[in-house]
């Protein structure tokens, strides 16, 4: 195998990106970085026992040319007998229409587009080039040490196996094995950001240094790594610090600041608000000094010298919930196993009565809810299950969210793993959810 191939696949490897059997949807614009990443593909496909599907995406933006790159994509497909899924957007309209930039509201389209096909894995052209650009792009606008990592080899089941080989290096492995592959005209427009990087600032610095990408790639990784470490020192500062009240100031104060300032990040996430510099420099000085900071989408911080805590509008809006109320009726194991079909019907959920500590309610989400899926062997923020189920962002305020003193016991179907219904469950708490 050439040089790109055998990088390729120990990318692959190393980052456990496929297992056998595996359906991959590749992503193929016809460009010569899609196609080398189609030709690996072929390449190792019976290897692991692969399903291979195609997806393109024509934006309308190049008129005869994308339709005519879109025509290219079907026909090389129809040849080799894989099955591909294409969509015709009109990215101007689109662009017009949500306030996004052209660019951004492509990538969007295209990836909801990928989303939307069966497959175990989504396999984009991402080289280390475009990686370079991209951490360039993002140091020129300011960014942090995550923003620095670059573009993520694996997230969630999108891989990227050619993100360590080189733009030169694909388009001499497309002219050895005389691959064809189309070119996007655009690329040559340095009024786009990103191509002004490709095509004037990086091949300056290719001048200064001749291995340039090899030393910027170890500069990515190494940042990675730091940032990882600073990644888990964070979840850890979080976990530490938190108490029903809010989380520790003393404990926080003490953790040093680049732990902080990233737990503060995580903080804003996990409540789904922007984060920016300045919040997030208010947050730390107000941790050390007390007082209160107005965040984005009329949340807020605060801190009393004892506790800090962020208020998102959801949890200020709690008493939208005070419409809701809980009705619990207690029976032996015995009598539910005998009548259980029937309970089912008249009730939302059921739990071990013994198991349940202190008293039930329902409500609305908090920052850092939880739920261990009984069955499932998993623990998932409601933030991550809500996005699992595809539950709009406008409505999560709006779920009835049942818990008891020690956290949450019932959402959206899915019952808490330590107050589930077992074997040796001696009485079992049957509930009704009820509006007042």
């Amino acid at each position: 195998m050439s040089d790109m191939i055998n990088k390729a696949l120990e990318t692959v490897k190393r980052c456990n990106m496929l297992s056998r059997g595996d359906t991959v949807l590749i992503a193929l614009s016809g460009g010569a970085d899609s196609m080398a990443l189609y030709d690996f593909f072929k390449k190792i496909k019976n290897e692991y026992d692969l399903t291979l599907k195609v997806a393109h995406v024509e934006h309308g933006i190049r008129e005869n040319s994308s339709v005519s790159d879109c025509d290219f994509v079907k026909s090389v497909c129809e040849k080799d007998g894989i099955e591909c899924f294409v969509k015709h957007i009109n990215a101007r309209e689109l662009s017009n229409e949500y306030s996004i930039g052209i660019e951004e509201i492509s990538r969007i389209k295209r990836y909801e587009f990928f989303e939307s096909i069966e497959c175990n894995k989504i396999a984009t052209a991402h080289n280390l080039t475009d990686n370079i650009e991209t951490v360039l792009f993002r140091l020129s606008r300011g960014t942090s040490t995550h923003g620095a990592c670059g573009i993520p080899y694996v997230r969630n089941k999108i891989i990227r196996p050619l993100i360590e080989c080189t733009s030169q290096e694909i388009r001499s492995y497309c002219r050895e094995n005389e691959i064809e592959y189309r070119i996007d005209e655009t690329n040559f427009d340095n009024s786009y950001s990103r191509n002004y990087i490709r095509n004037e600032i990086v091949p300056k610095f290719k001048e200064f240094s001749s291995s340039f990408e090899s030393v910027f790639l170890r500069f990515i990784k190494s940042n990675t790594e730091s940032y990882e470490f600073i990644q888990n020192k964070s979840e850890e500062l979080i976990c530490d610090s938190k108490s029903e009240y809010g989380y520790s100031s003393k404990l926080l104060e003490q953790a040093h600041p680049a732990v902080l300032k990233n737990s503060l990040s995580i903080m804003l996430s996990e409540r789904e608000l922007s984060c920016n510099e300045l919040h997030i420099e208010q947050m730390f000085t107000i941790i050390n000094s007390m007082g209160r900071v107005q965040l984005s989408n009329g949340a807020f911080a605060f801190c009393d010298g004892t506790y800090f805590n962020i208020l998102s509008q959801v949890e200020q809006n709690d008493g939208i919930m005070n419409n809701f109320c809980i009705e619990q009726k207690v029976i032996e194991y015995d009598q539910f196993v005998k009548n259980k079909n029937k309970y089912k019907k008249e009730i939302d959920f059921y739990l071990d009565y013994d198991k349940i500590v202190g008293k039930v309610c329902v409500g609305a989400r908090k920052s850092g809810d939880y739920i261990r899926i009984n069955e499932r062997n998993c623990t998932k923020s409601l933030k991550k299950l809500f996005n699992e189920l595809k539950i709009p962002a406008s409505v999560r305020s709006k779920i009835p969210v049942v818990r008891d003193e020690c956290g949450v016991v019932f959402v959206c179907g899915s019952i808490s793993e330590r107050a589930a219904v077992s074997d040796i469950t001696k009485r079992v708490a049957l509930f009704k959810i009820k509006e007042n």
